[in-house]
């Protein structure tokens, strides 16, 4: 700790399920261990250990999910101690549109209302859009976020699945995305959505390498007799690129 300048600073149980409570405000229901690091990072915010212009990352280690009798009573404020964020839980029958309605129309957020305009599209922050881009797709095994594709074949169910997509696929229309790795990958191609949503663009294209990408825009945009410009500290094989095989090729 001496080494690292560390400081060491700890947590009352109140204060780690205020911490924890708190932040649920902001959507992340967290679990008790993140509570204490929260707290933690308040305190040494207050005694001016941490200065209010720095960005301070806090490792959230599990879910509240893990904790829900923890949760549920320190919202029912039923614990042994005043729970200063109580969000009164509204119990409901397990019903789908029981539950849809309520949640549709209002939540609450620290105590006070809010609407529900965050639920559109346009009003996601880049968090939220490097998770669902500008919609929520469906996906494998209903998981949230994209599971990672380790495949290079796709099946088709039959030879005339087959001849109708390579038809379609002639004529310029699209029945299906995948039919081989090197062609496409559900992964990468839900990244490629999801930053061209954070960037506000239409399109995004993933490279393996940066080469590559520099490379197929070079192609792309340049034509016979034309000119790139580059600075004097530009990538050394980009230039090498430029100078010695766009020049041969003319």
């Amino acid at each position: 700790m001496k080494q690292f300048n560390g400081i060491v600073e700890q947590a009352t149980e109140q204060e780690l399920a205020d911490a924890a409570a708190l932040g649920d405000t902001f959507g992340m229901f967290n679990c008790p261990h993140t509570g204490v690091a929260l707290a933690a990072m308040i305190k040494l915010l207050k005694a001016g250990k941490i200065d209010k212009a720095e960005r301070v990352v806090v490792i959230s280690t599990a879910h509240g999910l893990k904790f829900t009798e923890f949760k549920v009573r320190y919202h029912e404020e039923s614990l042994d101690f005043p729970c200063r964020f109580a969000n009164k839980p509204v119990e409901l029958r397990p019903a789908l549109m029981r539950l849809k309605k309520p949640s549709g129309k209002r939540c609450r957020r620290g105590g006070t209302l809010m609407s529900n305009k965050s639920s559109k599209p346009s009003n996601w922050k880049p968090a939220t859009l490097a998770v669902h881009g500008h919609s929520r797709l469906p996906k494998a095994h209903f998981a949230v976020s994209t599971p990672i594709v380790q495949t290079s074949n796709f099946y088709f169910d039959s030879t005339a699945e087959v001849l109708d997509f390579m038809k379609a696929k002639s004529e310029g229309r699209t029945v299906r995305e995948h039919e081989y790795g090197r062609y496409g990958n559900p992964t990468q191609q839900e990244c490629e959505r999801k930053l061209a949503a954070v960037e506000g663009a239409e399109r995004a294209l993933l490279f393996s390498t940066g080469m590559s990408a520099v490379i197929i825009a070079l192609m792309a945009y340049m034509k016979r007799g034309k000119h790139i410009i580059f600075t004097g500290d530009c990538y050394r094989q980009t230039r090498d690129f430029a100078t010695i095989c766009c020049r041969n090729s003319a």
